[in-house]
């Protein structure tokens, strides 16, 4: 069986994998949080996958194991190019240090509204899975997302969108789901290619 480590020390990070690899020969662990602590990983890509990239190549090194590792993008259609929110969704030009839930929640509902009320997005999930030889295998999984410039007054912290996006099957905001509602999306939208992306990896780890 062989094993990879999720570069994370979020257990529910870690779970949603494990789950999506369900029935894989392949046995699913967190990255210890003593490295984590440790080993600081400075995300300097210009893309997701860049980012992702750049994780799973220094923690599998430093933890002598194959590592996946993700990061995200979002752009927001009919929104110039300058003012994609891109892998810097905290990062809002009165904020540059990182902006508050509550001051993302209230500037993305403003662009939002901007667009009209309603609007659609494209995330782009960046996965690689690297070795500690420095071999790296990656994808990119791309999901739409419907916003809406009036936020759920129920809060997901540390998602602040959550409370501005709904799912396309249940038109339900994200942030007023039920975990089996959010697993079932998850699994929907990013756990399946994941899956796909995995197996045909293996062999190769």
């Amino acid at each position: 069986m062989k094993e990879i480590i999720v570069g994370t020390t979020n257990p529910a990070k870690v779970e949603k994998v494990r789950h999506a690899l369900s029935g894989l020969d392949v046995s699913v662990k967190g990255l210890e949080r003593e490295v984590e602590s440790a080993f600081s990983v400075e995300e300097t890509g210009q893309t997701a996958l860049e980012n992702a990239r750049i994780k799973a190549l220094a923690y599998s090194k430093q933890v002598d194991k194959p590592v996946l590792s993700s990061d995200s993008a979002v752009y927001i259609d009919g929104l110039p190019d300058e003012r994609q929110p891109e892998t810097k969704v905290r990062r809002i030009k009165e904020k540059e240090e990182g902006a508050t839930d509550e001051e993302l929640l209230i500037y993305y509902s403003g662009i939002v509204d901007e667009l009209g009320g309603e609007a659609t997005s494209r995330v782009e999930d960046g996965i690689c899975i690297a070795k500690p030889n420095g071999d790296y295998y990656e994808t990119m999984i791309i999901s739409k997302r419907k916003l809406t410039s009036k936020p759920s007054q129920v809060r997901t912290k540390g998602h602040p969108l959550d409370s501005l996006q709904l799912d396309s099957k249940t038109d339900k905001y994200f942030s007023e789901m039920t975990k089996e509602e959010k697993d079932e999306m998850w699994e929907r939208l990013i756990g399946k290619e994941l899956k796909r992306f995995v197996k045909d990896t293996l062999p190769k780890l």
